[in-house]
C-alpha cells in the first residue's frame, strides 16, 4: 500500500484532493509508504474538512487513510470527532458536490459500525470499546454498539457483563439474529444448555434470516444437546 503523486491511478485507489477539489495524490495497492506524501495527503484532507466540515465523505476518507496504515488511534479519534460534530448539526451531512445525504444519521452510524467492527476483528479492543461507549452517550438505543460491548466482554471472559449487554440489546430488538446468536453462544459457553437451545429455536423460527445464522443455530443447538446427554 502506498501514497503516491499519481492523480489518475489505473487500479482501485483512494484519491486525495485539496480544498478546491483538485486531485493531488492517491493511495494505491502496493506495499510501501512515502511518509512525506502520506502526511501531505492527510493535511490536504484535513484542510478540506476544515473548509467543509459537513462533508461526510471527506471525514470517512480521512478515517480510511489512517486505517490503511494501521493508525487505529488516529482513526478512532476522527470517528469520535465525526460523531460529536454530526450531533451538533442534526447529522445534516453532505457528500461530493455538496449534495445532501437523505439519511445522514443512518449513513454516518452505519459507517461507524463498519469501523467499529474492523477494530473488534483487528484486536483493537480499546478503540472498539471507546468508540462504542461514546456513541452510546448520544445514541443510547443503538443496539449495535451495545452488542460490541457485550462481545468485548465475552472475549475477555467477563461473562456476567457480556450477558447484561446482550440482554439489553435483546430487549431493544428481540429479533436481531446477531444478538440472539451471541446470547446462544454465551449460554452454551457458560453451560446453560437449555437457554442455548431455546434461543437457537427462536433463531430458527425467524423469517428471512440468512443461512449463516441458520447454520450457526443448528450447530450450537447440536452442541448443547450433546452436552446435556454427556
Amino acid at each position: 500500500m502506498a501514497i503516491t503523486s499519481d492523480t489518475n491511478p489505473s487500479s482501485e485507489a483512494l484519491v486525495f484532493a485539496d480544498s478546491t477539489g483538485t486531485a493531488v495524490g492517491s493511495i494505491q495497492g502496493i506495499v510501501d509508504w512515502d511518509d512525506d506524501l502520506f502526511n501531505a495527503g492527510i493535511a490536504g484532507i484535513k484542510e478540506g474538512i476544515d473548509r467543509h466540515p459537513s462533508r461526510l465523505d471527506m471525514r470517512f476518507g480521512l478515517v480510511a487513510a489512517y486505517m490503511m496504515r494501521g493508525m487505529a488511534d488516529s482513526a478512532c479519534t476522527e470517528l469520535l470527532s465525526m460523531v460529536k460534530y454530526g450531533h451538533t448539526i442534526d447529522n445534516r451531512w453532505l457528500t461530493e458536490g455538496g449534495k445532501a445525504i437523505n439519511d445522514g444519521t443512518g449513513e454516518m452510524l452505519s459507517g461507524v459500525v463498519d469501523y467499529c467492527s474492523d477494530f473488534f476483528n483487528g484486536n483493537y479492543d480499546s478503540q472498539c470499546r471507546l468508540l462504542s461507549e461514546e456513541v452510546l452517550k448520544l445514541y443510547p438505543d443503538d443496539l449495535r454498539f451495545i452488542n460490541f460491548l457485550g462481545a468485548l466482554c465475552f472475549v475477555g471472559r467477563n461473562y456476567d457483563e457480556a450477558k447484561a449487554y446482550f440482554n439489553k440489546a435483546y430487549e431493544l430488538d428481540p429479533c436481531d439474529p446477531i444478538v440472539m446468536s451471541n446470547i446462544a453462544q454465551l449460554a452454551l459457553t457458560t453451560g446453560k444448555t437449555a437457554e442455548a437451545i431455546e434461543m437457537c429455536d427462536k433463531i430458527l423460527a425467524l423469517q428471512d434470516v440468512s443461512d449463516h445464522f441458520i447454520r450457526f443455530a443448528r450447530d450450537v443447538k447440536s452442541q448443547a444437546i450433546a452436552a446435556e446427554n454427556d
